[in-house]
């Protein structure tokens, strides 16, 4: 019995032991030094603010610009073309208060003649009559020329009804401090009165086109395209 007692004892005796051993490897684990923290980020969009208008006094965009009225010139000089201009009228002042480049691009579409209430319609494609020419003809007759600030020549000149080549575009920079990159751009429609070039079918001519032209045709519409994309990026331009 004394023998039995023994080996119990000693049983517990190393359960113990072993209890003891376990407890000092978790608590190795669970109480070994950490530390930890947590921060925020965030990253800063560029401002895109490109402001295109034409109405100074309302700081807007007018969707209809009024070209003065417009004839022929009344030169008798048949020995060269003969030109009369509308004047300038402003089509848009662009600013970039962007923190990038812009790229500005302004184009002519969308033209549509108007005829006079008892006026013949011109017929594209047709070959002229002595009393109607073509659509293409009296096209031919007007001019659209753009001016980039206030440079003295054009910088594109539009014959109506182009298709190609009927786009200008300008650069302007980010802002930079106060400093913001503006432009003002202006349009004028010139009637061409072609003595030299005209290249007309008989029986036309400069004058009878003009002529036929002030009794037919109420007025030249077309649109006018605005445009501001992005032409630079951050942190660096690529």
């Amino acid at each position: 019995m004394k023998q039995k007692s023994r080996i119990v004892s000693k049983l517990f005796a190393a359960l113990v032991i072993l209890t003891l051993i376990s407890c000092c490897f978790l608590g190795s684990t669970f109480a070994r030094y950490t530390s930890q923290s947590t921060g925020t980020a965030s990253v800063d969009v560029a401002k895109w603010d490109v402001d295109i208008t034409n109405n100074a006094s309302a700081n807007s965009w007018a969707t209809e610009l009024d070209f003065a009225k417009l004839s022929p010139s009344m030169s008798d000089d048949t020995s060269a073309d003969q030109y009369n201009s509308t004047g300038k009228v402003l089509v848009a002042e662009v600013k970039n208060n962007s923190e990038v480049a812009a790229k500005v691009t302004l184009s002519l579409d969308g033209w549509q003649l108007t005829t006079q209430t008892d006026g013949e319609n011109p017929a594209d494609g047709e070959t002229p009559t002595s009393t109607c020419p073509t659509d293409d003809m009296v096209y031919g007759v007007f001019q659209v020329n753009i001016y980039i600030g206030e440079a003295e020549k054009a910088k594109l000149s539009v014959a109506a009804n182009a298709t190609v080549n009927n786009s200008v575009t300008v650069n302007l920079d980010a802002v930079s401090g106060e400093d913001v990159a503006s432009v003002k751009i202006y349009a004028e429609v010139v009637w061409l009165t072609k003595y030299q070039n005209g290249n007309y079918t008989s029986p036309w001519t400069a004058d009878s086109l003009d002529t036929w032209i002030g009794e037919n045709i109420a007025s030249l519409g077309f649109t006018i395209n605005c445009t501001a994309v992005q032409a630079s990026a951050l942190p660096g331009n690529n």
